[in-house]
């Protein structure tokens, strides 16, 4: 028969969801038996005055078969709250002759009550997206501004997805999908399977994304592969720690390779009066004791010395910009040598290699690297252990390159058009970008991601690859005002490496939940499905009539079909409409209203109809609360 819809357990078989949340729900009510006098829950609500959770619990207990004893009870601040006049408020309205549903009721009569609260946000929640897109429109119309919550989540659709991937690939440059995304959204490819396919093949070669752009890769695996035939020096240091401003040099040593043979080392040992941590990571640091037992020299005698054993060979270190950085640093200090840049115009780093030539290694630290890769050596975290072990790595690296260099510019000649198609449409944005890499937002100003964010928006309208997007300014608002600090002191790549994950998950109920967004926007409009999780002060609950709470389809069915399987599925289908009115009405913090129309009127097969309607059977056990008015 037809697959259940369901999920997988742990043994990899396939369940049926439905017979999952059965067994929870029995679960559940056996240790509630078992229980019976020793369960403990949450009895305090304090967000909702009592009068409104009182419509909650009410319409909880008997639509939900919530027990009771399980229902919360008003506490705190807002408990006492007094009620508004109009804090309870069912509307209805009688039809216009001649006019359909969607002329006047109930759409004026719930915009002129959403403009009318004289406080607090106001959003209107409806059942369908059609009846939130009718509402928009309305509002926009009236001049009303309004943020719309309905079909696709304004930060999940495509444009918005290009310009956060376009951000993403200096952060993560072997995303395939935020490359691919890019090569779509610029035209490139038509296709998004097209996209990702030439990303990958890219990929197979270790090319990335970013290699496209300016060949950087290929140009360093090509200088690795040349300087590994001459002569090179490979080093490394060991410090009193990662500050590599304020941290010393304690060991530095270093290796003279000619024809792929050590012919020459040098192990200095510094002194310093900093401490030396006695633990690396959970591993203990054998520095210490090496320390204790080797002769020391001066720190500014070690470090000339070894300045001028290296003279002017070419260099390379495993993770190189902290042994340059720091070794620049110490140089300043202790030295007063300040043209290391100078001295040394290039250096190569064992680790932007191997992520080169071994794109799909999980880890490239040093000791998992000798392990995966099966080479000689041991990163012992003593220098002179370390630049041998570094040697093995290299060696590897260099027998992998010079493969992988065939490939890649087999793959430059095969995609020369499409690569200089891609510089040439996307180069501007991407190099700008880039050149902003290691700046910091101006004190006092929106911060440079913010201003990045906004400058890719506009390059990507501004040459026809997006629409405009209405809804930018209020994303440019939250990034400004509420989600990063303007004063960080942060590089944009370092506001990207913090940040870029998390923004890429963003939904437009975070913006709602702003403070940004609460003192700009009054009026929201939201299917109920989109409001989970939101709270505003005042709720209008659009349409709420029978045929659509509980949906006109589950009746007819339990009407006239005796089909089990059918008849459980309407009863699951109203429960779930149960719920969502649910959803729908525990979003006020302050005021509620119910609207329906009193009679339906429209166009049909038969031509047109109009027929009397009424409120929702949900409402029945809690009408009492409210105050009716008939339009």
């Amino acid at each position: 028969g037809k697959q259940p819809v369901g999920t997988y357990c742990s043994s990899g078989h396939r369940i049926n969801a439905d017979a999952v949340m059965e067994i929870v729900r029995d679960t559940l009510k056996y240790l509630k038996g078992q229980c019976q006098g020793n369960i403990h829950h949450f009895l305090g609500n304090y967000r909702s005055p009592k009068y409104l959770l009182d419509v909650y619990n009410k319409y909880a207990e008997v639509n939900l078969q919530v027990d009771k004893v399980l229902l919360p009870q008003a506490q705190g601040e807002n408990a006492d709250m007094a009620k508004p006049q109009d804090g309870l408020l069912i509307e209805s309205c009688e039809q216009r002759e001649g006019f359909t549903q969607w002329d006047y009721c109930t759409l004026d009569m719930t915009v002129d009550r959403a403009m009318a609260y004289p406080d607090g946000r106001t959003a209107i929640l409806t059942y369908s997206n059609k009846d939130s897109d009718k509402i928009s429109e309305r509002l926009e119309r009236k001049g009303v501004e309004h943020f719309k919550i309905a079909g696709t989540d304004f930060l999940w659709t495509k444009e918005v997805k290009l310009i956060f991937s376009h951000l993403n690939v200096f952060t993560q440059p072997e995303n395939i999908m935020s490359w691919a995304r890019i090569l779509q959204g610029i035209g490139i490819c038509k296709k998004m399977v097209d996209a990702h396919r030439f990303i990958s093949e890219a990929n197979n070669t270790s090319l990335r994304g970013n290699d496209l752009m300016d060949n950087a890769r290929h140009q360093m695996i090509k200088r690795f592969i040349y300087d590994c035939a001459q002569e090179y020096v490979i080093f490394d240091t060991e410090t009193t720690g990662l500050d590599v401003n304020q941290d010393d040099i304690v060991e530095i040593a270093a290796i003279r390779i000619r024809n792929g043979l050590i012919v020459d080392e040098l192990d200095l040992m510094l002194y310093t009066e900093k401490t030396i941590p006695a633990m690396l990571r959970d591993k203990e640091n054998p520095l210490p004791a090496e320390y204790a037992k080797h002769k020391k020299i001066g720190r500014k005698e070690g470090l000339v010395t070894f300045l001028q054993w290296v003279g002017n060979s070419p260099v390379l270190a495993h993770n190189a910009k902290f042994d340059y950085q720091i070794l620049n640093a110490n140089l300043q200090r202790d030295c007063g040598i300040n043209d290391l840049a100078q001295r040394w115009t290039y250096i190569h780093d064992s680790l932007a290699i191997i992520r080169g030539v071994e794109p799909n290694i999980h880890s490239y630290r040093l000791e998992d690297l000798l392990v995966t890769l099966n080479l000689e050596g041991k990163n012992s975290h003593l220098a002179i252990d370390d630049v041998k072990a570094t040697k093995s790595l290299v060696d590897y690296c260099h027998r992998k390159a010079s493969m992988v260099f065939v490939l890649q510019n087999d793959f430059f000649g095969k995609n020369k058009e499409t690569i200089t198609q891609i510089q040439e449409v996307y180069g501007k944005l991407y190099n700008h970008t880039k050149s902003l890499m290691q700046q910091k937002s101006v004190d006092g100003e929106r911060n440079l991601l913010a201003s990045e964010i906004e400058y890719t928006y506009h390059y990507f309208k501004d040459n026809g690859l997006i629409d405009e997007l209405p809804k930018m300014k209020y994303l440019m608002t939250f990034l400004s005002e509420d989600y990063i600090p303007k004063d960080t002191g942060l590089t944009l790549q370092q506001l990207l490496d913090k940040y870029m994950i998390e923004l890429m998950t963003l939904r437009e109920s975070d913006l709602c939940e702003s403070k940004s967004m609460k003192d700009k926007v009054n009026i929201y409009v939201s299917t109920i499905h989109r409001a989970k999780g939101l709270e505003f002060e005042n709720i209008i609950v659009f349409d709420v009539r029978d045929g659509f709470f509980p949906f006109f389809e589950w009746k007819q069915i339990l009407d006239r079909t005796f089909d089990p399987a059918e008849r459980e599925r309407a009863q699951k289908g109203i429960q779930e409409d149960a719920r969502k009115l649910y959803v729908a009405i525990s979003r006020a913090k302050k005021r509620l209203c119910i609207q329906y129309p009193r009679n339906n009127t429209g166009h049909g097969k038969m031509g047109w109809f109009d027929w009397p309607a009424k409120e929702s059977p949900f409402m029945a056990c809690i009408k009492h609360f409210f105050v009716t008015m008939d339009k």
